[in-house]
């Protein structure tokens, strides 16, 4: 199953989104609730703690371990690493941190003004996490016996905390979310209200992806009946066998309960019916033999990949011994050659009910082999590794399975963001395959990745491809039309919003550049409302495509004239993204191995609602 298959509404609708990689609605608390809240974060607040030189130790013991990763990694890397070291500087960072006197600060800001260029390659996570550490021992360092920290502190956790709170609560969108988020980052920045901060950030920290997959979607996919013939060749008790084996079954999947992990049984039961001859001295055995068999081996999905643990089986075989010939045409040693057989025929049996399980065992071990290899290939190089590299990897994935149901919830915030404050919404009917994805996974991720940064045109679709696997068609760059580079805003750079059966998008810079000249920032924003027709589902455009300056108030002022220039450009090179109707692909196609039997999946719903979007697909009733 290709990833840009299962998302495809996502990349299509949410067009400058790298993943799917903002806090959920909260209207339904009543104003009493609102209040206790507002106190309760007033009256815990812990009180100031003065920075001292022992907290500065911790800080760079922190850079220090953030610069070894690094050193690791780009030692890994050969001559392109040992460029990348120089650049930052990475030898002088760690003879710095380790002084007895400590580092001088300008040195440090140098190296960290590096780490902010907007370089491909620096949104990577070893670079990232240095860049994280050295802000943070940067602010440590500077508030030592700094009052202006001890005043900012106050102002920030008895007001603007409580009234931020508040207001989300009041009006949960997306930009108040960040702005609680920048609160409680700048407080674990600078080592403060512990316990605060954990309280707030598991009010509005609950996961913001699920996925479900039905029970009879995989039953569909990895199972299925099974007809093979087979050569037989053995030895039983002194007898050589040969013979051809014809085996007929069904091999089933089922999902095992369990919390903690997704644990996948597949059930073969066949019966295997066999044409024999056994060749033992001067005599020619001529048998029939029927093995009824169910083999049985389980596969554990976790956040690190796929594992498997032995098959097991158990076989029953009885065999009917139809002729038994003399080579030299004897009955003598015809007649004697069956009194042997009827009397080693139990033991023979028990012996090929032991030699089937093996062949049993070791046939389903190898083959599931190949599928766990390929598996975690696919896992690791398409999915974990592109988004671990980029620090967009949930910081919480748990897979679990019930006795209907493969399911995966994920965590995706960083230590300054929120994530849902709610759970997802029910699904409107049955589902094969449920995505719900909270509007906090893909704005938290999309700042990670962006905020802040310049990117160009093939930075930006190179990273669409290393995530999705390939580039939307309407992403695809226009070879006419010269390249482009955003300036992304520091904060908030792409916001999506669900609500109300349909969806916003917000894209936020600071300046464009492209052929070489530069223009002043523009917002993009547009607004679509899902609906449902006779032909499937659309999202329709609601008004056009608006691109203002950043703050800019219609009615207040008019454009000038550089602005109008590049309000004209962008909304032409938006228009491809932001399509008056985005209208999905009707389905799913599977088109990987066993998974190809399965066909079309149609899209069964595409709904948004309290800051969720629901995606789900349903099997045909022939394919259930």
């Amino acid at each position: 199953m290709r990833m840009t298959d299962l998302h495809f509404a996502i990349s299509r609708c949410l067009a400058l989104s790298t993943c799917l990689l903002a806090l959920c609605c909260c209207a339904s608390l009543q104003a009493e609730q609102t209040s206790s809240a507002e106190s309760d974060v007033v009256s815990a607040t812990e009180g100031f703690t003065p920075l001292t030189q022992s907290h500065l130790r911790e800080a760079a013991g922190e850079v220090q371990a953030a610069a070894r990763q690094l050193d690791l990694r780009l030692t890994q890397d050969g001559e392109n690493g040992a460029v990348w070291r120089k650049y930052v500087g990475l030898e002088e960072l760690l003879a710095e941190m380790g002084r007895e006197t400590g580092p001088d600060l300008e040195k440090i800001d140098t190296i960290y003004t590096r780490l902010n260029r907007d370089y491909r390659g620096l949104e990577l996570v070893w670079f990232v996490d240095l860049r994280m550490t050295l802000r943070r021992y940067l602010n440590v360092a500077r508030a030592i016996d700094n009052p202006n920290i001890e005043t900012a502190y106050k102002n920030l956790v008895e007001k603007t905390l409580p009234e931020t709170m508040a207001a989300f609560k009041a009006d949960p969108t997306p930009a108040t979310a960040g702005q609680i988020g920048t609160v409680l980052g700048w407080l674990t920045d600078f080592r403060q209200a512990e316990q605060l901060v954990a309280r707030s950030r598991a009010e509005f920290l609950k996961p913001n992806l699920f996925i479900e997959v039905s029970n009879g979607f995989l039953a569909s996919g990895m199972g299925g009946p099974v007809d093979e013939t087979t050569d037989i060749a053995d030895c039983i008790l002194g007898t050589t066998i040969r013979g051809t084996g014809h085996t007929r079954g069904l091999l089933a999947i089922d999902t095992v309960p369990d919390d903690q992990k997704a644990v996948l049984e597949a059930r073969l039961s066949a019966t295997t019916e066999s044409d024999n001859v056994g060749y033992h001295g001067p005599v020619q055995v001529y048998t029939k033999g029927t093995t009824t068999f169910e083999g049985r081996k389980q596969f554990t999905i976790t956040p690190d990949g796929i594992e498997d643990s032995p098959a097991r089986s158990d076989a029953n075989t009885s065999t009917t011994i139809n002729c038994i010939r003399s080579r030299r045409g004897s009955k003598m040693i015809e007649k004697a050659a069956w009194e042997r057989a009827y009397k080693q025929k139990c033991l023979a049996e028990a012996i090929a009910n032991q030699r089937a399980e093996c062949r049993i065992n070791e046939r389903m071990d190898s083959q599931a082999e190949e599928f766990v290899s390929e598996g975690n290939e696919r896992y690791r190089n398409r999915l974990r590794g592109p988004l671990s590299d980029r620090k967009i990897f949930p910081e919480e994935l748990i897979f679990s399975t019930t006795a209907e149901k493969l399911n995966v919830r994920a965590l995706r915030a960083a230590y300054d963001q929120l994530a849902a404050a709610t759970p997802p919404p029910a699904l409107a009917g049955p589902a094969d395959i449920a995505a719900r994805i909270h509007e906090s996974m893909i704005n938290n991720s999309a700042a990670t990745l962006l905020a802040g940064r310049e990117v160009t045109e093939e930075e930006f679709l190179k990273t669409v491809e290393d995530i999705l696997g390939e580039v939307p068609e309407n992403l695809q760059p226009d070879d006419e039309k010269p390249t482009w580079a955003i300036q992304f805003a520091p904060r908030d750079a792409f916001v999506v919003t669900f609500r109300d059966g349909g969806f916003t998008v917000l894209l936020q810079a600071t300046g464009y550049k492209q052929a070489g000249k530069s223009y002043p920032g523009m917002n993009v924003s547009a607004a679509y409302k899902i609906e449902r027709t006779d032909k499937g589902f659309v999202a329709v455009r609601q008004g056009d495509l608006e691109v203002f300056p950043p703050g800019f108030v219609k009615g207040e002022r008019q454009l000038s004239g550089g602005e109008q220039t590049i309000r004209t450009m962008l909304e032409k090179r938006f228009a491809k993204v932001f399509d008056e109707k985005i209208v999905p692909r009707g389905y799913l196609e599977l088109k990987e191995g066993r998974w190809e039997k399965i066909g079309r999946v149609p899209l069964a719903e595409w709904n948004t609602n309290g800051g969720w979007m629901t995606l789900a697909w349903k099997m045909d009733e022939k394919t259930d």
